[in-house]
């Protein structure tokens, strides 16, 4: 399954090919100690899901909350999640 993570003024990553059942395991997958953390996690040295990150399961963005999660519009993500680089604002994918 396609799952794309951003990390709100840090990165944005995209995998094509998870094998995850439900936004609850995107969350343990990418977690450090967790005991589930995929390949894909470990292999990018990424950090761990937190408030205020946001996840595309099924083609719908979520945010991460203290307890659960936010159905989230794409125009929302995409304003919280544009990275600015030496040239100005690089556009969302």
């Amino acid at each position: 399954m396609k799952v794309n993570i951003c990390y709100p003024g840090k990165g944005y990553w995209s995998f094509d090919h998870l094998e995850v059942e439900d936004l609850e395991d995107v969350f343990a997958q990418f977690n450090h100690g967790s005991g589930a953390e995929c390949k894909e996690f470990v292999d990018n040295r990424m950090r761990s899901l937190s408030v205020g990150d946001f996840v595309q399961f099924e083609g719908q963005w979520w945010e991460c909350k203290s307890v659960g999660w936010e159905m989230v519009k794409s125009n929302y993500v995409v304003q919280v999640c544009c990275l600015g680089d030496k040239k100005g604002l690089r556009s969302f994918r």
